[in-house]
């Protein structure tokens, strides 16, 4: 399926539901169900509506967003199926995103600015903890001249008293 930036992506879908339920009276669901639906073409119609649903939603989505988009997108999948299902007797309980799979070119592409990414986060943080160093190191140098002069000036101060009571 394509996305908005026509990147090629596949999605493993899983749907739970049941028949029945729907109504007060679960044999009249599952009377619904056989008599005006059957097992092969739900199936035919879940698969159809799936794909629809998802074709429709990844169409919106630029390829940078799609494996953010599970829960966003199953919440939508799920309520709008579980209208549509609910006159034949079928509750759609849950639906499931299993995988997002991306071209192979894309992923290895992404995979290499991944790692750029953490390399250079790495050097980032080495450059602050060496930049750390040094200012703690020049801190410390500065804070030891303090003390210095202060001393110095408080033997200075001491020999100007002893000087002016002699």
């Amino acid at each position: 399926m394509p996305t908005k930036d026509n990147v090629h992506v596949s999605l493993g879908v899983g749907i739970n539901f049941h028949i029945g339920g729907t109504t007060d009276n679960e044999e009249d669901d599952v009377v619904k169900f056989f008599y005006n639906f059957g097992p092969n073409r739900l199936e035919e119609l879940l698969k159809e509506e799936c794909e629809e649903h998802i074709r429709d939603f990844v169409k919106k989505i630029k390829v940078y967003r799609i494996r953010d988009i599970k829960t966003e997108l199953t919440s939508q999948i799920c309520h709008e199926m579980a209208e549509k299902f609910k006159p034949y007797g079928v509750v759609i309980e849950q639906v499931n995103i299993m995988y997002v799979l991306l071209p192979r070119d894309l992923r290895t592409v992404l995979m290499g600015t991944t790692t750029t990414d953490v390399y250079l986060q790495k050097q980032v943080k080495q450059q602050e903890n060496i930049m750390l160093k040094l200012n703690n190191s020049e801190n410390k140098k500065m804070l030891e001249l303090q003390r210095d002069n202060q001393k110095v000036m408080s033997r200075l101060n001491h020999e100007k008293d002893v000087c002016e009571i002699r």
